[in-house]
């Protein structure tokens, strides 16, 4: 059973700590299959297998270039335009991503902290959005302006979780520290 000893790979419940932004493991290449069926071609040599196959890759690349400047043409739409934190991301986050951040942003409004321990300069907060019995531990360290929640959502997606944004704003920091926004 080889599949079986894979299952940290495929098994989504395995795959809490890895960095997906979001894509089902079969979306990408499922894709990317679509795209290099045109490829294998049964007449084709291996020099032209290649031409297509950096036609397919060029294409892709020219894709990923031209969203890229489609979303530094149209700034999104602020929900909330006296937000500095909205405003910093929405100049650095593509559309699709700000517009994820934008969901977390309006549902901070809606957590509370319900618990907050002092372990040292390490401050714990236990948050829950205020309609849900669920609680997520938000670790904050100051002196690094490093956080963590426990729903790992800036792990997987790459963007901060409203349990996240809410510690943030307690904490009266306004803007993203720097190594929350990720280089795409």
């Amino acid at each position: 059973m080889n599949l079986y000893k894979l299952k940290k790979k495929w098994a989504r419940c395995y795959m809490n700590n890895a960095f997906t932004i979001g894509i089902r493991s079969t979306q990408l290449s499922d894709s990317l299959n679509a795209d290099l069926k045109n490829c294998m071609k049964l007449n084709l040599n291996i020099i032209q297998f290649f031409k297509h196959f950096e036609r397919v890759v060029n294409d892709k690349r020219y894709n990923e270039l031209q969203g890229e400047f489609q979303s530094r043409q149209k700034l999104p739409k602020l929900k909330m335009v006296s937000s500095s934190l909205l405003q910093q991301v929405s100049q650095v986050y593509t559309l699709s991503l700000f517009d994820l951040f934008q969901e977390e942003y309006d549902k901070y409004s809606a957590a509370c902290i319900r618990e907050i321990n002092e372990r040292g300069f390490v401050y714990e907060y236990l948050v829950a959005l205020c309609n849900e019995n669920k609680e997520f531990k938000v670790t904050f360290d100051p002196s690094l302006s490093s956080i963590s929640c426990n729903c790992k959502k800036f792990e997987i997606l790459g963007i901060l979780c409203c349990h996240a944004i809410k510690v943030l704003d307690v904490k009266d920091i306004k803007l993203l520290p720097d190594q929350y926004i990720l280089k795409r």
